[in-house]
């Protein structure tokens, strides 16, 4: 059986040689219904960054959750890269808005090394770390 490569490992990777618990996290919390823009404008932004690595998540265990600090944590029970989970947003256009469920992506631009972490959660709110 092969092992699943956790989310632990690809930011540990990414941000090299800076331990992830020194890191510093800001957080954003939207209103759910703000899902739609929040998508296209992160689609826009990561366009115009050919580096960045997208990795969607599966959670393997129940107590924990898509914080960044959940990340940090490795070992067997760590979230893994998984297949990207889209929520269709019916915004009144012609094509509704496919929303990102959760979703990790890594880039680098002016000496700035970075991480964006979305999720939607069943409060009702969108985190962006």
């Amino acid at each position: 059986m092969t092992r699943k490569t956790t989310l632990h490992q690809a930011l540990a990777a990414h941000f090299a040689p800076a331990p992830l618990d020194q890191l510093e996290v800001t957080r954003r919390d939207f209103p759910h219904w703000m899902r739609p823009d929040l998508q296209r404008a992160l689609e826009r932004l990561f366009a115009e960054r050919p580096d960045a690595r997208f990795f969607g998540a599966r959670l393997r265990d129940r107590e924990l959750d898509f914080r960044f600090a959940d990340l940090v944590e490795g070992g067997p029970k760590g979230i893994v890269v998984g297949p990207a989970v889209y929520q269709d947003a019916d915004v009144g256009d012609p094509v509704p808005v496919r929303c990102l469920v959760r979703r990790a992506r890594h880039s680098e631009a002016a000496g700035w090394t970075r991480s964006v972490r979305c999720a939607c959660n069943h409060a009702r709110t969108s985190a962006l770390t």
